[in-house]
């Protein structure tokens, strides 16, 4: 293990837990069990660390708390938090120091704050223990990169990465370099722990490297290498049954679509519409105006700037910004409207940290992430600026979007020149919309055909539907995609969705999988186990592949069908499903 063999030594020690288990040596075979766990929990080995532990829970009546310990990481890492707090609270009882345990399962939940002060109390107890520290320093640095904490998380991590090359573990040299390269944005580093990942085989912290180079990706606007890493982050974490961190993937995935989707075309729509404007019948009309946009770039504030005839003041149309803070964004956008009235277009990333806008009041006082300014023009005159920013994320706008923002500022100036076709332009907006939300995250379609209009209107048709679909394709055409999007829109949307594979399993293992089964009715069922039929009650259960089943495991299902219910395998009792 320190070698980092871990597949050579897993089959080792699971020799071993085997000779110990039936020479029935409890505590050897409680010691083995343990390290073997360390083994399991890095290579996403979770349901086989929970079967090992609770046959030996099952033949002895009890386990330590070290093995409870593990069966806790096991749950925490799967997406059962509720699970892991019992565990915790039991720990606590007997007892043990879980601060360690509860610092991870804050960061797990992104609850940052939480995960820092927890992390501290533990670092300082491992002081002096330098491959101690270094481990709960990148949990430390992660937890305050999260926080907007990145000089201070570079600080902490410096002292560790100069002496990266004396470290004698990959697996400990990959989570170093993995953690520097998510707090600095630095996409070589978190390359080269890929690679280091990938040499030694942990599947599990590959996909935590593929997750942070797609957050690096989408904060620096890489939106198609962000969508790249985060597709094969989200592939290790479906595999693993990591809910937790597939729930943080497919996240970032639906941000970076919704980024893909409305930069993909809209610009020629956009200048068409620009060139269409006649007049306006209200000053109101401004203000829907600025309702849209904002609503099309998902930011919370917002301003038109008007310049007077004798530029003595300016005019605002606002949107969500109480009559203090109109007074800060006045200020903010009178330097701005400076250099936008010289026809440039103004774009900051992060606020905070850009040498133009970071020592402005009302950037700091409102803590402004996202600011854009575009001019307002129409055949060269400069009416103003349309003024943008977000509090809650960083690049928001970019710079390949220039050409859709200059359209924006023309059609403006046209709409303060000409006049009334603001109604107009929202009723096209309503139908841009349609187009952009129809999939709100990445796991649904992202088209505009006229064939793909057709599909998304049969999906909105059968989404509130009770009913079973069959949904046909050849393979690759996104039939589970076509699932989840019908799931979300249906009234089942908060119950699972859950999938199953009918082509990858055997007669038995399938219909294990599906109906569950009962203890001891075949070679391995030391438990009662759960279907994915009972998991998914409530909610959709997609079968991928169906045509390939067994057709014993097929009249299974249409019993489903027929009547809700289900029989697991080696049970007498029909289970209501719906």
């Amino acid at each position: 293990m320190q070698l980092d063999k871990y597949r050579e030594a897993v089959g080792e020690l699971e020799t071993a837990l085997s000779i110990y288990k039936d020479a029935l040596i409890k505590e050897m075979e409680e010691k083995t069990l343990w390290t073997l766990s360390v083994l399991y929990l890095r290579m996403g080995y979770w349901s086989r660390l929970e079967d090992r532990i609770n046959e030996l829970k099952e033949r002895y009546g009890a386990i330590g708390s070290l093995l409870k310990e593990k069966m806790a990481y096991s749950r925490m890492y799967k997406g059962n938090f509720d699970d892991t707090m019992r565990i915790i609270r039991e720990l606590k009882e007997e007892g043990e120091d879980t601060l360690e345990l509860e610092a991870i399962l804050s960061s797990q939940k992104e609850e940052w704050k939480r995960a820092e002060t927890l992390f501290k109390k533990v670092l300082k107890d491992v002081k002096g223990d330098q491959r101690r520290e270094r481990e709960l320093s990148c949990r430390l640095s992660e937890s305050l990169y999260y926080q907007d904490k990145k000089d201070k998380a570079i600080k902490l991590l410096k002292p560790f990465l100069d002496e990266k090359d004396d470290i004698k573990s990959d697996f400990e040299r990959a989570n170093l370099l993995s953690i520097w390269g998510l707090i600095n944005e630095d996409n070589s580093f978190l390359d080269k722990a890929t690679e280091l990942f990938t040499e030694i085989d942990l599947l599990f912290y590959i996909g935590k490297a593929h997750l942070n180079l797609g957050s690096v990706y989408n904060n620096t606007n890489q939106i198609e290498k962000a969508v790249m890493h985060l597709k094969q982050a989200e592939e290790v974490f479906e595999k693993l049954n990591a809910r937790s961190d597939l729930e943080t993937t497919r996240k970032l995935l639906s941000h970076s679509a919704v980024s893909l989707i409305g930069r993909s075309g809209y610009v020629r729509t956009y200048e068409e519409i620009s060139r269409l404007l006649s007049s306006i019948d209200s000053e109101e009309r401004f203000n829907e105006a600025l309702s849209i946009l904002i609503d099309f770039f998902k930011v919370e504030r917002g301003a038109i700037i008007l310049k007077e005839e004798d530029q003595a003041r300016t005019i605002i149309s606002s949107y969500n910004i109480d009559k203090t803070t109109i007074n800060d964004a006045t200020k903010i956008s009178s330097t701005i409207t400076e250099r936008s009235a010289r026809g440039e277009i103004i774009i900051a990333g992060d606020a905070r940290s850009d040498e133009r806008f970071r020592e402005l009041e009302s950037v700091n006082r409102n803590q402004i992430r996202s600011i854009l300014c575009v001019p307002i023009t129409a055949e060269d005159k400069i009416y103003g600026a349309l003024y943008l920013d977000s509090t809650l994320d960083k690049n928001v706008f970019m710079p390949s979007d220039k050409e859709f923002l200059q359209s924006m500022g023309r059609f403006l100036g046209i709409l303060f020149s000409k006049g009334d076709f603001l109604y107009r332009l929202k009723e096209e907006n309503v139908q841009l919309k349609k187009m952009t939300t129809i999939t709100e995250s990445f796991h649904s379609i992202i088209g505009i055909s006229e064939p793909m209009q057709e599909i998304y209107e049969i999906i909105q048709e059968t989404a509130p539907l009770e009913v079973n679909i069959l949904i046909t394709g050849e393979t690759g055409t996104g039939k589970e995609l076509v699932a989840r999007t019908i799931h979300k829109l249906s009234k089942r949307s908060t119950h699972p969705f859950v999938t199953v594979d009918c082509s990858s399993l055997t007669e038995t293992l399938l219909q294990s999988e599906l109906f569950g089964h009962k203890k001891g009715s075949f070679t391995g069922a030391y438990e009662d186990k759960e279907g994915m039929c009972e998991k998914a009650n409530g909610g959709s259960l997609f079968l991928d592949e169906i045509g390939d089943a067994p057709l014993s495991v097929q009249a299974g299902l249409l019993h489903v069908t027929d009547r809700g219910e289900i029989r697991r395998v080696g049970d007498t009792e029909w289970r209501k499903v719906i």
